[in-house]
């Protein structure tokens, strides 16, 4: 048999066209990784999980400072010890994770369904402008879509085998979704009521439904230390968001394909032959749950209470979305048509994210590296100050500043004199420059203006006006 032969076999096994797939996902993922710095957001992940930090000092720092679970900052640390830190590698482990939730939802897909439906979760997942974003970004995000696959893959498994190694995985994976981000508590709150339908329903056994609430009471015994962490959040009433709007549903799917209007028709479509001719299984339901309630309970939060929905969070509600598309156009009987809808809709998401979007070319984030390096190599400077607000002094003094190994101290507006500071014939002001420093701007003289994407520098002179 020739190679080309080979390769015709392998392929007709449809399970083997994940691969091709996958492939896709990764080359999206991985391409352009470095082209922007950093920004501000990642930053503080590159800082807290610094391979120098102790895994006591991370997680003592989340507790008392950062507020969020600390998982994902310790196996960020850990990968930074065994790979080096940089930004390569920093959005390495995103891309990474995301790649592996694509071939997670394609297993998600196929245990629920159909290996059919499984490509098609896979296909469409693999150029999903969200998940390739996230899968960029040095945060917790793509790593919860991963496991919110992986969790909902493990809870039919007890369905289908109420055996103690699926509920130990289910528990354990359990606690990697809660201890990495709190939106994985929607995502249990929604398995479990899907659970408690099924045993209404009579799907399930009284004893299955126990086994599940004791496996649920146990995760929770291992999250109280983290306990008093989540009481002191819920005390904060400011969580840099907004208040939704009540179409917020609308506008976040359409953020979710990259605001693009020809995955948004076939998508509809798509959900419209769904509830037409293919919700009737018992997984329906659960992707339906799975979509709604991280959905609708912190967006009820936020209107009461305190705003804590931000379209980031909500990752967790793809897999469900994928689901229910992908069992749409799987249920769409002309084949011919469905090929043609697919197709369209990965050459218009391709289209989208290279030539409409052109997010491997545009420069989108705040540039803190470009910053930092046009400051330190500025062949005119031979100060040692800049001055920054309270808020970015450990972000860029922290990461750019010291991999620049650069020896320029970094004070604050708020700690410092201009009167009696005597150390430096020239200094350094990154960003606005707060309205009450009017002696900075009546005593110094403008020398060099540095802009870069989203933020700038100005270097001051001490000579006096005249």
């Amino acid at each position: 048999m020739s190679n080309s032969e080979h390769v015709i076999s392998f392929f007709r096994k449809k399970a083997n066209l994940i691969w091709p797939i996958v492939l896709i996902a990764s080359v999206l993922r991985l391409y352009g990784l470095t082209n922007e710095s950093l920004w501000i957001d990642e930053l503080v992940s590159a800082v807290i999980a610094d391979p120098k930090n102790t895994l006591g000092f991370i997680t003592e720092f989340c507790f008392r400072e950062d507020g969020n679970p600390p998982l994902y900052y310790l196996i960020l640390n850990l990968w930074f010890n065994l790979f080096g830190y940089s930004d390569f590698n920093a959005r390495l482990l995103s891309a990474l994770f995301g790649i592996l939730g694509v071939f997670s939802v394609y297993s998600l897909g196929r245990k629920a369904y159909t290996i059919n439906v499984g490509l098609i979760c896979a296909l469409l997942s693999s150029i999903n402008f969200f998940l390739i974003y996230y899968a960029q970004e040095v945060r917790v995000y793509s790593m919860l879509f991963l496991f919110t696959c992986v969790l909902s893959s493990l809870l039919i498994d007890i369905y289908r085998f109420a055996r103690f190694k699926n509920y130990f995985l289910y528990g354990l994976c359990s606690l990697i979704i809660v201890y990495s981000h709190y939106y994985g508590f929607f995502v249990l709150i929604a398995h479990f009521v899907w659970i408690l339908v099924q045993w209404q329903l009579k799907k399930i056994d009284r004893k299955v439904l126990f086994e599940f609430w004791g496996t649920l009471i146990i995760i929770g015994v291992f999250y109280l230390p983290w306990v008093l962490a989540v009481i002191r959040l819920s005390t904060i009433d400011d969580y840099f968001t907004y208040t939704p709007r009540i179409t917020f549903i609308f506008d976040y799917i359409y953020k979710y394909w990259g605001k693009n209007p020809v995955a948004l028709i076939i998508m509809i479509f798509s959900i419209f032959v769904f509830f037409r001719r293919a919700a009737k299984k018992s997984y329906d339901l659960l992707f339906g749950l799975l979509f709604f309630i991280p959905l609708l309970l912190p967006f009820i939060r936020s209107v009461i209470v305190t705003p804590i929905l931000e379209i980031r969070y909500t990752i967790v509600v793809l897999p469900a979305l994928l689901m229910i598309i992908s069992r749409g156009l799987n249920a769409i009987n002309k084949k011919r048509l469905k090929t043609v809808l697919m197709l369209v809709w990965v050459l218009a998401s391709i289209l989208n994210i290279s030539f409409v979007k052109k997010y491997y070319l545009n420069i989108e984030k705040t540039q803190w590296r470009e910053l930092a390096y046009e400051v330190s190599n500025f062949h005119g400077f031979n100060g040692e100050i800049i001055y920054v607000s309270k808020a970015q002094r450990n972000i860029l003094h922290s990461y750019y500043l010291k991999k620049i190994n650069t020896e320029i101290n970094v004070l604050t507006y708020e700690d410092i004199d201009f009167e009696g500071v005597t150390d430096s014939e020239a200094f350094w002001t990154l960003g606005p420059i707060p309205s009450d420093m009017k002696y900075l701007k009546d005593h110094f003289n403008l020398i060099k203006v540095i802009e870069v994407k989203g933020i700038g520098a100005k270097l001051f002179t001490r000579a006096k006006k005249l």
